[in-house]
């Protein structure tokens, strides 16, 4: 019985904090897409129609950010048949991804997901944010909830125990940007990574917290960089050495 009433407390706090999982695998570079620094909502806006019959399925969008979760779920394929609810929802944080209480413990492809978007007084509100930066802040949660997709109902229970560790939470959620930043969304990442770090209205404690969590600006830039100086390496003809 104590085991029980303790799997309850652990499940009932994962709920109530919104904890999220990490992304520990390897880079793959085959799965790694073309990055692009800015996205505009003119050119998502232009596939709409395209973009949701192929990512749209199962989706339960919140129309003012529908534009930027179409951006960002193109660049995630195994969500395409992923049943996810954009929800508004007072948090601690802009947004969250998490199972639905009642979907938890079933097998992965049949859950349902929620991304929630706090409204309610947020540090760094969404709509503050450029567009680039949205489709960046929604691709991290997406990158979640791939990692969920991949772990059973009590994985996450055990992982949501953990998360209350700053040390592995830290990792958690820098693994969590490296996966957006894998599939073409680093500069998005970076874009909102600079807005809320320069957020005048976010308190200092909490752009103090996002610095030491996730990835930094100069991180993200780093990585970027050595990137493109790997692609153009590679999209040289045979032959051809720079000196």
């Amino acid at each position: 019985m104590n085991i029980w009433k303790n799997t309850v407390r652990f499940f009932m706090l994962f709920l109530a904090l919104g904890f999220t999982v990490p992304i520990l695998a390897q880079d793959n570079p085959e799965r790694r897409q073309k990055r692009k620094r800015v996205i505009f909502p003119k050119e998502v806006e232009q596939d709409k129609d395209s973009l949701k019959r192929v990512f749209g399925k199962n989706k339960d969008f919140i129309e003012p950010y529908e534009l930027a979760c179409l951006g960002a779920l193109k660049h995630f394929p195994e969500l395409q048949d992923t049943r996810i609810k954009f929800r508004y929802k007072k948090l601690k944080t802009t947004m969250a991804a998490r199972p639905t209480p009642l979907s938890v413990f079933r097998r992965p492809h049949k859950r349902t997901y929620l991304i929630l978007i706090n409204k309610y007084n947020p540090e760094i509100p969404l709509d503050s944010v450029n567009f680039n930066g949205q489709v960046g802040v929604v691709g991290h949660e997406l990158a979640h909830i791939l990692s969920y997709e991949n772990m059973s109902g009590w994985e996450i229970l055990k992982m949501a125990v953990r998360y209350g560790n700053y040390n592995y939470r830290r990792k958690m959620e820098r693994n969590t940007d490296l996966e957006a930043l894998k599939r073409g969304l680093g500069w998005q990442i970076l874009d909102y990574n600079r807005f809320a770090q320069d957020y005048k209205h976010a308190s200092k404690k909490y752009r103090k917290y996002k610095k030491k969590i996730y990835m930094s600006a100069d991180e993200l830039e780093l990585t970027l960089s050595e990137e493109v100086s790997t692609e153009e390496v590679d999209s040289l003809p045979s032959g051809h050495t720079d000196k």
